[in-house]
């Protein structure tokens, strides 16, 4: 099983986000990079994984223009604050495709968060 294709679910990320320190323009700029990137993954009917946010920093550096802010410090809060949740979420795939059920927390062991933030790590 790779890290790259552990898939996250972080429906209350808004919430959390607007509870962070930073000034307004921050959380905005950080909220568009997130929706951009969720918006990528629903445009390849696609989980948010490891894999697909990797690519989709590459095409968004490729393409940017002088002056704009990349949504990677965005991208990374969201990974981090999704694997830091009070509940496991992170949920591994095989060949592909996610399981339908999420983790029961006897089943979300350290070693498996860990892996997961490694991955996330790897690409910052």
């Amino acid at each position: 099983m790779s890290d790259d294709r552990a898939t996250v679910s972080f429906r209350d990320w808004k919430t959390r986000l607007a509870g962070r320190e930073g000034t307004p323009e921050e959380k905005q700029q950080a909220a568009r990079g997130i929706i951009g990137f969720l918006r990528h993954c629903k445009e390849l009917h696609s989980p948010a994984c490891i894999g697909v946010v990797k690519s989709y920093l590459a095409k968004m550096e490729s393409q940017a223009r002088s002056g704009t802010l990349s949504p990677r410090p965005a991208l990374r809060w969201f990974f981090m604050a999704a694997a830091n949740q009070g509940r496991p979420v992170i949920r591994f795939t095989q060949n592909g495709r996610s399981k339908s059920a999420p983790l029961r927390r006897s089943e979300a062991t350290p070693r498996r968060r860990r892996r997961a933030l490694t991955g996330v790590q790897r690409w910052s």
